[in-house]
C-alpha cells in the first residue's frame, strides 16, 4: 500500500486541491462543481483499480482479482473522459443517451471476459494465464480488447469537433483549453494503449479537469453576471493588451430603458438589456469582442475589420434589437490616422450620442437626466 501512495500522491494533491476549491463554489457553479467531484473521484477509483490490477498479476493465485481489475479499468476510463466532455461541451451536438449508450455497449463488451476458463468466449476479450515462469500472471487480448480505447478516441474526435464548433460560436478561448486537454489526454491513452505506461489516463484527466475548472472560473470573473458579455474591467486589461491592434469601435446605447423601466419594472429592464446583449453577441465577427460597459451600454473592438465591416454589424444589431420590439443607438469610429482607443471610442460616442438625440426628438420621448 505504501507504493499506492507513494505513486498516486501528486493525483491526491490535486484532488484534494481542486475539490476544495469546487467544494468553495458549488453555490455558485454547482453543475460543473458536480461535475468536477465526479471527475475526480472516478479518477481515484481508478488509481485503486490499477494498483490491484498490477498487484493481482503478480501472483499466480489471484486471476479473478485481476480479471475484473482490468474489467472495471476498461469500463471506467470513457466514464471519465464522457464527464469531461459534459462539463465543457457547449454545443450539444450529440445527445446524451448516445453516450450512455456507448459506455454500455463498452461494459457488455468486456463483461465476456468475466466468465474465466470459458475457452474462446472469454478469449474474444482478454484472459489472464499463468506465466511461463509460474511467478505471476499473463494478460492474452482478443479482438474485442481495445474497444475501451476506440470509444475514447471518438470522444476526442469529438471532443476536437467541437473545438472547432466553439471558435464558430465565438468561444475561442474554451476551444483552446478543450483542444489543450484533448492533447493531453491523445497522449495518455496512446501510451496506455501501447503499453508503454500505467496508470497515467488517470492523472492526466484530473489535470485536465482541473485546467479547465480554473479556466471556467477565470473566464467567469471576466463577464457580466447579467448579459454574459465581457464586463468593463475586461475591457481595460484587453485594450492594454492590444492597444496597437484596435482597429474600430462600435458604441451601442438602448433608448428608453428609463420608460420600461419607470412603466413596466426593473425584471422588464433587465430582460431588454439582455436580448440586446444577444443580438450582438449573435452579430460580431470573428475579430471582435464585446462588452457590457454598464447599465445599458455596450462597446464592440474589433482589430481587423474596417468602416464597411463595422456598419454592417452595427446595422445588423439595430434591425435584430427593433425585431424584438426594443430600440438601440449606435455609433462606430474606425482608424484613419494614428489614433489611440480612447479617441476612437470619444468619436464613437458623439456619433452615437446624436443617433440617440435624433431618436428621442423624433418619437417626442423626454430624454433621461445620465
Amino acid at each position: 500500500m505504501t507504493n499506492y501512495f507513494v505513486t498516486n500522491f501528486p493525483l491526491f494533491c490535486i484532488c484534494i486541491g481542486m475539490g476544495l476549491t469546487a467544494f468553495s463554489n458549488v453555490k455558485t457553479n454547482k453543475k460543473n462543481s458536480m461535475d468536477v467531484f465526479i471527475i475526480l473521484g472516478l479518477c481515484l477509483i481508478l488509481s485503486v483499480v490499477v494498483y490491484f490490477d498490477i498487484y493481482a498479476s503478480l501472483r499466480t493465485n489471484m486471476i479473478i482479482l485481476a480479471t475484473w481489475m482490468t474489467y472495471l479499468g476498461y469500463v471506467i476510463r470513457p466514464i471519465c473522459l464522457y464527464f469531461f466532455i459534459r462539463m465543457s461541451d457547449k454545443t450539444k451536438i450529440v445527445p446524451t443517451w448516445v453516450f450512455i449508450a456507448s459506455l454500455l455497449l463498452n461494459a457488455l463488451l468486456y463483461a465476456p471476459a468475466l466468465f474465466i476458463n470459458t475457452g474462446a468466449f472469454n478469449e474474444a476479450v482478454y484472459k489472464y494465464e499463468i506465466n511461463e515462469a509460474g511467478t505471476g500472471l499473463l494478460i492474452k487480448t482478443g479482438p474485442l480488447n481495445y474497444t475501451s480505447h476506440i470509444i475514447a478516441s471518438c470522444y476526442l474526435v469529438y471532443m476536437i469537433i467541437i473545438s472547432f464548433k466553439m471558435i464558430s460560436m465565438k468561444h475561442k478561448d474554451d476551444a483552446l483549453v478543450v483542444l489543450t486537454c484533448s492533447a493531453f489526454v491523445v497522449v495518455a491513452v496512446t501510451l496506455e494503449a501501447l503499453q508503454l505506461v500505467t496508470n497515467l489516463l488517470n492523472i492526466t484527466i484530473a489535470i485536465s479537469c482541473v485546467f479547465y475548472y480554473l479556466f471556467v472560473n477565470r473566464d467567469k470573473n471576466r463577464r457580466d453576471a447579467l448579459t454574459n458579455l465581457y464586463n468593463r474591467k475586461t475591457y481595460f486589461e484587453d485594450v492594454s493588451r492590444n492597444l496597437s491592434r484596435v482597429a474600430g469601435v462600435i458604441l451601442f446605447d438602448m433608448n428608453g430603458l428609463k420608460q420600461i423601466n419607470d412603466n413596466k419594472g426593473h425584471e422588464e429592464g433587465d430582460k431588454a438589456i439582455i436580448t440586446i446583449a444577444d443580438a450582438i453577441s449573435n452579430s460580431l465577427m470573428r475579430d471582435m469582442s464585446a462588452y457590457r460597459m454598464g447599465g445599458d451600454e455596450f462597446l464592440v473592438l474589433s482589430v481587423f475589420s474596417g468602416e464597411k465591416e463595422l456598419l454592417h454589424v452595427a446595422k445588423i444589431v439595430e434591425e435584430k434589437v427593433e425585431k424584438a420590439g426594443y430600440s438601440v443607438s449606435s455609433g462606430i469610429a474606425y482608424h484613419e490616422a494614428k489614433e489611440d482607443v480612447d479617441t476612437l471610442v470619444k468619436r464613437a460616442e458623439i456619433e452615437m450620442y446624436k443617433n440617440k438625440s435624433d431618436y428621442y426628438i423624433s418619437h417626442k420621448i423626454e430624454r433621461r437626466r445620465r
